[in-house]
């Protein structure tokens, strides 16, 4: 199969990608940068590039590790914004995990520059509110009322 020098050749120019692309290029990601110290063993993806696959994987709404492993074989955009590594499902899974904290505070700032970029309105809010069947007991379950009570103790 011939492919063009560049994966961004066969995306539009308004492709959702570039905007996560000049997202993380943007960011400061000197928290999870500095937590890399290690010199022994193989050098670790660029944190960058793995920030951005999850971006990209999260905007798509896929969120298994396995799952981003396979679009990095199959999306063009994920192969653009990986430069055609495919890092596998466990490492992606590790880094999600060892930067939870990063990345949280991070996707947050994105939401916001998305919205100053009118690439999402934040004027609706949903909330699901499906009834479960769980384990609790029901005398520690609280009430609205006596959930306002605990609150203002």
């Amino acid at each position: 199969m011939l492919l063009p020098p560049s994966f961004a050749d066969l995306l539009p120019k308004e492709h959702e990608v570039f905007f996560v692309r000049e997202t993380v290029l943007k960011a400061d990601l000197s928290q999870i940068y500095g937590s890399y110290t290690a010199t022994k063993g193989q050098p670790p993806y660029q944190p960058s590039m793995m920030v951005a696959l999850l971006l990209y994987a999260y905007i798509r709404g896929v969120r298994s590790a396995r799952k981003i492993e396979r679009m990095l074989w199959e999306d063009i955009p994920m192969r653009y914004l990986s430069g055609n590594q495919q890092p596998d499902f466990w490492t992606i899974a590790y880094f999600r995990k060892r930067h939870l904290d990063a990345l949280a505070e991070f996707f947050a700032q994105t939401v916001v520059a998305a919205q100053r970029a009118q690439l999402v309105k934040l004027d609706d809010l949903a909330v699901d509110g499906t009834k479960l069947r769980a384990n609790a007991s029901k005398h520690r379950a609280m009430s609205y009322g006596r959930l306002e009570q605990e609150e203002k103790r």
